[in-house]
C-alpha cells in the first residue's frame, strides 16, 4: 500500500474529508492531493504532522509496517526485555534464542 493509499484509508476511517485534513494540517488542497496521488512526498515536518494527527507511526505511513502503532506500545515489559535481549545478540545467538523459545513453547504448559 502506498503512502497516498494509507492516507486515504486513514481519512476514510476517521470520516474526514480531504478539505478538512488540509485545513487541520495547514496545507493546501493541491499539496494534499499530490500526497494522495503519490505525485509528491511530504517533508519530515509534514510526515510527523500526519502521524501525530492520525496517532499512527511514521513507519506505518511509509509502508514499513502494517501496525499503526509502534511495536513497543503493544509489548508487555517482559516482551520488551526479551526483544531487547534478542536485538543485542549476533546471528547465531538469535537463532539459538528462537530455537530455545520454540522448545519452551512446545514442551511447557502455560
Amino acid at each position: 500500500m502506498t503512502f497516498g493509499e494509507r492516507l486515504e484509508k486513514l481519512c476514510t476511517q476517521n470520516n474526514l474529508t480531504k478539505t478538512q485534513l488540509a485545513n487541520e494540517l495547514h496545507i493546501s488542497a493541491s499539496t494534499l492531493s499530490g500526497y494522495l496521488h503519490n505525485r509528491r512526498e511530504p517533508d519530515y515536518q509534514t510526515l510527523t504532522a500526519f502521524a501525530d494527527f492520525f496517532n499512527v507511526s511514521i513507519d506505518y505511513l511509509l509502508g514499513r509496517t502494517e501496525y499503526t502503532k509502534p511495536l513497543s506500545d503493544s509489548l508487555t515489559p517482559e516482551e520488551g526485555e526479551l526483544l531487547g535481549t534478542y536485538r543485542t545478540l549476533g546471528k547465531n545467538g538469535k537463532n539459538l534464542l528462537v530455537q530455545q523459545a520454540h522448545l519452551y513453547a512446545t514442551h511447557l504448559d502455560n
